[in-house]
């Protein structure tokens, strides 16, 4: 999935526009619910597209735990991460 990002990283814009880092209200992350918007997430790269089409669907089962940073008003998602266990054999891995 890559490397997590932080509110303020890559081209991600809140509505009406300007930079998000002067945005200085930004929530601290929290687990991914329903009341969170994701429409205005654009980090620029196919990271969009997973978490507009895959990250509720991993996280409520636990397959992933997603996490959202938001602006001051709790729902709009200006950055996330994810975690998600999986295992690998070692001879797998060793072919990789």
């Amino acid at each position: 999935m890559g490397l997590p990002r932080r509110a303020g990283d890559g081209p991600t814009r809140p509505p009406g526009g300007g930079d998000i880092a002067a945005h200085a209200d930004l929530r601290p992350p929290a687990p991914l619910e329903k009341h969170h918007r994701l429409d205005h997430f654009d980090c620029g790269n196919p990271f969009n597209e997973w978490l507009a089409r895959h990250a509720r669907g991993a996280h409520a089962p636990g397959s992933a735990r997603v996490f959202v940073t938001t602006l001051e008003d709790g729902e709009t998602v200006v950055g996330y991460y994810a975690l998600a266990a999986a295992q690998v054999a070692p001879e797998a891995a060793a072919n990789g």
